[in-house]
């Protein structure tokens, strides 16, 4: 379904479907069922249901904040545009492609953040069994691991983490990390050549 400048409200999009939102559209009250996409290529959503098994993917050059673009259990989020201020909740999972951009997002229990080559986060908070993963070419600046860990992976960085209590910071071969506060009760483990 391609919205170009109407309003498509209480729409479902099933398995193979997609709801592609563009510049001047708005898609209210939608359901993105297991198997269906919805793409953030301008516009709006308000009201979205994402079950597990969807997808959401915000396109380059594209701003979406707040509940919006949470991902919850079961639910991708693929980001090449700009995320603010999400969750990525239980079984949930977010992934920041290149030229995306994620601030301020939270991840907890179950949930897993991927920051691909040419991607970057800024500010997030990783809580008790949540996990951000920094890829080679990713880089991730001022996160917070309050219980949760953090894995630099080969050629990626991370830059400024504060790492508090039941927090770990896992910088493995090659992947470089600068700035980090240690603080009571947070861990860094650094690989050999790391």
């Amino acid at each position: 379904q391609l919205l170009v400048s109407g309003t498509v409200s209480a729409n479902t999009v099933s398995a193979g479907g997609s709801d592609i939102v563009v510049s001047g559209g708005r898609s209210t009250a939608a359901t993105v069922a297991s198997g269906g996409s919805l793409v953030f290529a301008g516009g709006s959503v308000g009201a979205l249901t994402v079950q597990s098994g969807g997808t959401k993917l915000i396109e380059d050059g594209v701003t979406v904040s707040g509940s919006v673009a949470n991902a919850s259990a079961g639910v991708a989020l693929i980001v090449s545009g700009s995320a603010s201020a999400n969750a990525v909740q239980s079984g949930g999972s977010e992934i920041i492609a290149s030229g995306g951009f994620a601030s301020g997002m939270t991840v907890s229990g179950a949930g897993t953040a991927t920051i691909l080559g040419g991607g970057s986060a800024v500010a997030a908070t990783i809580l008790a069994g949540g996990s951000e993963i920094v890829s080679s070419g990713g880089m991730a600046s001022a996160d917070v691991l309050a219980g949760g860990t953090e894995i630099i992976s080969a050629g990626g960085s991370g830059l400024a983490p504060t790492i508090s209590s039941g927090g770990l910071e896992l910088v493995l071969s090659c992947g470089t990390v600068s700035g980090a506060a240690i603080l009571s009760g947070g861990q860094k483990v650094v690989s050999s050549g790391g």
